[in-house]
C-alpha cells in the first residue's frame, strides 16, 4: 500500500516471489523505445561513440583515445551509408530534439550527425534516385544515389542477409575479396556485440556505372556488395 499497489489475489504475489525468469516484449514497456549507436566495427577496429538519446552530440574513441572522424575514411563512409540509406528525420525545436521515423533509423541518423554528417546535406551531394524498401521478410534496405559520373548503392540490414549479398570487403582503404577468414572475423565480432546486449546491423555499399543502371533489377543492385562494417546499438 505504501507503494500505491493493491493486490487482489495473494496467489499472484506468491507466484511472483518464486519467479526466476520473466520474458516480456520490452520495447516501450521496460524501455523508452529509444536506440543509441554506441559501437562501430570497421577496419578491424571498434569505434566507441559517446552520447545518449537523440541529441546529436557525442565523441568518437578508439579505446580511450579520442579521434578525428575525418581521419578515418571507412568510418566516414559507413556513417554516410547509414545516414543516406535511411528515411528518419531529426530536428531541433526550441532547444529540444525531435524525431520522425523508426527508432533504429533515428539512432543511425544521430550517429552520423555526431560526426557532422547530416542526412540533409549528404542528400544534396548524393541525391537518392531509388529505394528498395525494407521488409520483415527481406531484412534489408537499399538506396541508390547519384555521385558525379557514377552511382553509389548503400545497404543496411541483418548481418546474415548482408553477408550473403557481399562479395568483397573494404579494409584499410583497399577492396579485397570477402573470404572465409574475414567472414569468421565478422561473425565473431557480431557475437561479441550481441552477447553484450547490442542490436547489430551490417552495412555495405558498391559503385555502379550510369550506363549499366537502366538494365539492373533489384537483385542485380543488391548483388556483389562491398562489406563495410557493423553497427552496435543499445
Amino acid at each position: 500500500a505504501k507503494h500505491n499497489a493493491v493486490v487482489r489475489k495473494m496467489l499472484a504475489v506468491e507466484t511472483l516471489g518464486s519467479t526466476t525468469i520473466i520474458c516480456t516484449d520490452k520495447t516501450g514497456t521496460l524501455t523508452k523505445n529509444e536506440m543509441t549507436v554506441e559501437k562501430i566495427f570497421v577496419d578491424d577496429k571498434i569505434y566507441k561513440i559517446t552520447g545518449k538519446g537523440y541529441e546529436p552530440k557525442g565523441e568518437f574513441f578508439i579505446g580511450n583515445k579520442k579521434i578525428d572522424v575525418n581521419a578515418h575514411e571507412n568510418l566516414v563512409l559507413l556513417l554516410s551509408a547509414v545516414s543516406l540509406c535511411n528515411n528518419a528525420i531529426i530536428r531541433e525545436i526550441d532547444g529540444i530534439w525531435h524525431n520522425i521515423g523508426d527508432p533504429t533509423e533515428v539512432a543511425l541518423i544521430v550517429a552520423g550527425a555526431k560526426a557532422d554528417l547530416w542526412r540533409k546535406d549528404l542528400e544534396v551531394k548524393y541525391p537518392r534516385i531509388r529505394e528498395i524498401t525494407f521488409s520483415s521478410e527481406r531484412k534489408l534496405m537499399t538506396t541508390v544515389h547519384k555521385a558525379d559520373d557514377e552511382l553509389i548503392v548503400y545497404s543496411k540490414g541483418a548481418l546474415e542477409v548482408i553477408l550473403k549479398k557481399c562479395g568483397f570487403i573494404k579494409k584499410n582503404n583497399k577492396i579485397e575479396k570477402l573470404n572465409d577468414v574475414e567472414i569468421e572475423k565478422i561473425l565473431k565480432m557480431q557475437k561479441e556485440l550481441a552477447s553484450s546486449s547490442y542490436r547489430v546491423l551490417g552495412v555495405a555499399y558498391k559503385k555502379i556505372c550510369n550506363d549499366d543502371y537502366s538494365n539492373l533489377n533489384d537483385n542485380d543492385i543488391e548483388n556483389n556488395l562491398i562489406f563495410l562494417g557493423l553497427v552496435g546499438m543499445t
